[in-house]
């Protein structure tokens, strides 16, 4: 069997679809000679939810009709989660030429809770091609 070799942050998510006991996670200790290898079923809940189980609420939003928007988590978290960098709102814009820049379109009211997030887009502003991006964890 062969084995590629990757950097971590080139991996993919686990999805916790195995055997815990058959997923081997690398572990080291100063004092030990080499690094070894232990079973993820070893590892407490508490550090198996932060590895396997990472709530992230993600998704895209096109075709705004209203200038309030409001999305409902599909999963309610168990406190507010870290995100609001994750919130892109903007156009694109053809500058000619072959050029297109995303114009950041301007947001207010901004709140977020443990079952979703809202916020107001200027009455002024043009809703054509507005899209909102979005990662909540």
């Amino acid at each position: 069997m062969a084995v590629e070799e990757t950097r971590p942050y080139e991996l993919g998510l686990y999805d916790g679809s195995l055997d815990s006991s058959t997923v081997m996670v690398p572990v080291d200790n100063s004092a030990w000679p080499r690094p070894k290898r232990l079973p993820l079923s070893e590892f407490g809940d508490a550090l198996k939810s932060s590895v396997i189980g990472n709530h992230i609420e993600s998704g895209r939003l096109t075709g705004l009709s209203d200038h309030y928007v409001e999305v409902e988590f599909d999963t309610a978290f168990d406190d507010i989660p870290v995100g609001r960098k994750n919130l892109h709102v903007y156009k694109s814009e053809d500058l000619g030429g072959g050029e297109t820049v995303d114009m950041t379109v301007p947001i207010y009211g901004l709140g977020v809770t443990v079952n979703g997030f809202s916020f107001y887009i200027k009455a002024s502003e043009s809703l054509t091609d507005v899209v909102v991006e979005y990662i909540f964890l």
